[in-house]
């Protein structure tokens, strides 16, 4: 497959081509890489957790770890309401605290509420991303959006009200997302990101605590015909890495 991207843009099209693989790290190998074309950059891999869903729900809540298995507990007895499905009033709750988020934080996502309709609107409907919100008092305190692919879930946005911070909603919501999706008969439960290097730690270990197994994609890999135009593309986009962009 990469011998194939090479040969079509960069060896036709001429392009300058930057790769992904979605493979573990490590299942490739620099040589394979460099054979079909590429060369290693910089820029490590996709770094997340995984939870298997194939255990029973009991051992996976046993496996949670001790603190954060206590204040579920807990949390689920003041009990805030919890709505799910992949209707469009849930998807707009999501999509409102989701601004709301990044405004007020002010951080970089390239997951934007502009990006998130548009592909909720080309999903099929059995592949719609299923909104989980939790409400006190008829009022939103939480949400979380996971996708369906193949026999995964992944975690795609998600956040707390200062009120859904003080009743833990983002355990709550965490826990009946993966209930939910365990019966809906999925195997592989995503935490969207989990990076040793680069998550802040207090998130970092939230998701850890849920047991997730944390894993890593091969590295970015890059190829060009050389020429001029290239070496150009290539500085603007490590720039742009260099960025955060």
């Amino acid at each position: 497959m990469l011998s194939a991207l090479a040969r079509h843009y960069v060896g036709e099209r001429r392009h300058y081509l930057l790769v992904a693989p979605p493979l573990i790290d490590g299942a490739l190998g620099p040589e394979a890489a460099r054979s079909a074309g590429f060369r290693p950059t910089e820029w490590p891999g996709w770094a997340s957790g995984v939870i298997d869903l194939t255990a029973s729900l009991d051992d996976l809540r046993r496996g949670l770890g001790r603190s954060w298995r206590t204040r579920l507990n807990k949390a689920e007895r003041a009990g805030p309401d919890v709505a799910q499905g992949c209707d469009e009033e849930l998807f707009e709750h999501v999509l409102a605290g989701h601004a709301r988020a990044v405004a007020e934080k002010g951080f970089a996502t390239t997951l934007d509420g502009r990006f998130l309709r548009v592909l909720q609107e080309l999903l099929p409907p059995e592949r719609k991303m299923v909104s989980f919100v939790a409400f006190e008092d008829a009022l939103p305190i939480g949400w979380t959006l996971f996708a369906r692919y193949a026999s995964t879930a992944e975690y795609i946005v998600g956040g707390v009200t200062e009120t859904g911070r003080r009743r833990d909603a983002n355990r709550v919501l965490l826990w009946r997302a993966l209930a939910a999706m365990k019966d809906a008969g999925v195997r592989t439960f995503d935490m969207g990101g989990m990076d040793d290097a680069n998550t802040p730690p207090g998130i970092y270990d939230f998701k850890r605590a849920m047991g997730a197994a944390p894993y890593r994609l091969e590295g970015e890999l890059e190829a060009d015909s050389g020429r001029l135009l290239d070496r150009l593309v290539r500085h603007r986009v490590r720039a742009a890495r260099a960025r955060g962009a």
